[in-house]
């Protein structure tokens, strides 16, 4: 089922929306955005 919202790919840490990352968890599963030009 797809999320809106962003679903995990090959990175079970790492969520996208549209193709590019935007947010990766951390280990205390905080989000960190993702500059698109870092990635």
């Amino acid at each position: 089922m797809v999320n809106n919202l962003g679903a995990p790919k090959k990175d079970p840490k790492a969520y996208e929306i549209g193709g590019a990352v935007i947010a990766i968890r951390d280990e205390d599963a905080n989000y960190i955005s993702v500059d698109k030009e870092a990635v």
